[in-house]
Formats: C-alpha cells, structure tokens, sequence
C-alpha cells in the first residue's frame, strides 16, 4: 500500500498517467472517496492518457450508469453512485469482458460483486480544499507494478522538493 498526501490536481494527473501507463486487459481500478473528492479527476485523466486523441471528453456516467471509451484497450467507467442494490450491478453485466479496462466509482457498492483481483483507489479530502490524500493497494500481485511505479515517482518528487 502507498499513501500520497497532499497531492494537488497535477499530481493527481500524473499519478493517474502513470497507472494508465502501466494498464493491461482485464485490469479492474475500484475507486473510493466522497462525493467531488476527485474519483472522476482521476478517471478523466487515466482515459486521456489512454487515448489517442488528445482531445476526448471524460465525463461522469451517473445518470447513463457506464461509458465505454475507444482507448487501447479499451475503458469501461462505471459510476454506482445511483446504484443501492448489488443485484442491479449484475445486470450491467460489468468484469465480463477481460479485454477492457473496468475503472469503477462507488466501489462499495460493488458488494458481493467485488473481483477476486483488482486495484483499490481511496481519494480523500484534506484540510485544504485543493488537495487530496490518495490511497492505492491491491493484494494482487498483477498490481505491484503499479504501486511500486508510483513509490518510485513519489521519492523522486520529494527527492526534488527537498533539494536532494
């Protein structure tokens, strides 16, 4: 597990660049926090950096549920905000598709439906308004690159803010 704190929007953003970057088919991103913490920030970001148009509208899918971009491979981001019932969730028939990239908002909601392997994204607020603490863990070991990508970008940036 790797905890970030105070990260600003550019961080945020790099951060989501350097998971996408290490993304792979079938790879399943479970993201928490409260209401406007940044979990759609951080989806919007990972999709860009996906894709190869540089100019592709990202936008939460509350009310549609799930939006399906044409990135390589591809992203299904799925918000259950409005989704109480984990049986509802089976419907969307959501994880059956190993070829695309699954990034869901409102994990929890997920309930008995969670994957066996998957990448837990906890965004929280700070006490200043314009920055977040992140939390990325995985029991899997599929993840590890990631989280250790991310650790090692981590150092490197306070390495540079201290002067060392």
């Amino acid at each position: 597990m790797i905890t970030l704190y105070n990260m600003n929007e550019e961080k945020m953003m790099t951060v989501a660049a350097i998971t996408a970057a290490q993304s792979f088919a079938g790879m399943k991103i479970l993201l928490y926090g409260d209401l406007g913490s940044g979990k759609t920030f951080f989806v919007r970001h990972f999709i860009k950096a996906l894709s190869k148009n540089s100019d592709i509208t990202v936008s939460s899918p509350t009310f549609p549920v799930q939006r399906i971009y044409d990135t390589t491979p591809r992203t299904s981001h799925i918000d259950l905000y409005r989704i109480a019932d984990p049986d509802e969730i089976e419907y969307l028939d959501i994880f059956s598709d190993e070829t695309m990239i699954y990034l869901i908002e409102w994990a929890q909601y997920l309930d008995y439906l969670i994957p066996e392997e998957y990448l837990t994204i906890h965004i929280d607020y700070t006490d200043k308004i314009e920055l977040r603490n992140i939390s990325i863990f995985s029991d899997s070991e599929k993840y590890s690159l990631i989280i250790k990508s991310i650790d090692e970008w981590r150092k490197n940036n306070e390495n540079r803010n201290s002067g060392t």
